[in-house]
């Protein structure tokens, strides 16, 4: 697209227009209000067109990018939904089983995990520790189904991922990051944050809560759920 016009052009004709200006006040063409009134409004029409100038210089730095963002979303997924999903059942009373996996990641060399057995029982607390490149991540992953195992299956409520709309399996998973934010909302509302389009209810939010094994600590807050982060 072609750009703004070049700013010295600008700066020469606004010169040119001043000088003008300047010209016919000596000659008694403009009165002294008049020339301060046409001075003012070359100032506000320079600086408006700054402003457009700037506006023209940003679209054009950002259109560069629209053929990779445009590339980016035409791109397959590399996780198929399948075509007729089954339903996560209500709870995992089977928990989540890692059963023979072996996964490598496109274009890596060696498998991130192999030959992975894995049961988690449901209720059950677990932590993921080693080394970096061990896999920790990686089993995330398969289990969020960012990724389809190579070999074996991953299995939660006693259902292969693979037959489960992914979607739906995300919307089921909670996220606390390690940088985690603080923000400035009551104990209730940073709640809800975590499922937006759920219905807000107070028995909901505390249920929450306690799952999460955070009920205790609302309960000693002087104003429980109303009580303000800072």
């Amino acid at each position: 697209m072609p750009g703004p016009p070049p700013r010295n052009h600008c700066g020469t004709t606004l010169a040119l227009a001043y000088l003008f200006v300047a010209i016919k006040g000596a000659e008694g063409s403009i009165d002294p209000g008049g020339v301060v009134l046409v001075i003012g409004a070359f100032t506000t029409v320079s600086g408006t067109l700054s402003q457009i100038s700037s506006t023209f210089v940003a679209v054009d730095q950002h259109t560069t990018f629209l053929d990779d963002y445009f590339s980016f979303l035409a791109i397959e997924p590399l996780v198929k939904t399948p075509d007729k999903p089954r339903a996560l059942p209500s709870l995992f009373s089977d928990g989540i089983q890692f059963e023979d996996v072996t996964f490598s990641y496109p274009g890596g060399t060696e498998a991130a995990v192999a030959g992975l057995n894995l049961d988690i029982r449901s209720g059950e607390l677990i932590a993921l520790v080693g080394e970096n490149g061990a896999g920790k991540s990686t089993i995330v992953k398969l289990l969020l189904r960012f990724y389809d195992a190579d070999k074996g299956s991953v299995k939660v409520g006693g259902l292969d991922l693979k037959e489960v709309d992914p979607e739906i399996l995300r919307s089921r998973i909670g996220v606390l990051f390690q940088d985690y934010a603080n923000y400035e909302l009551t104990v209730r509302e940073n709640v809800v944050m975590g499922r937006p389009d759920a219905t807000v209810e107070d028995k909901r939010v505390m249920k929450a809560l306690r799952d999460s094994r955070s009920e205790w600590l609302v309960k000693k807050m002087p104003n429980g759920l109303d009580m303000r982060s800072c």
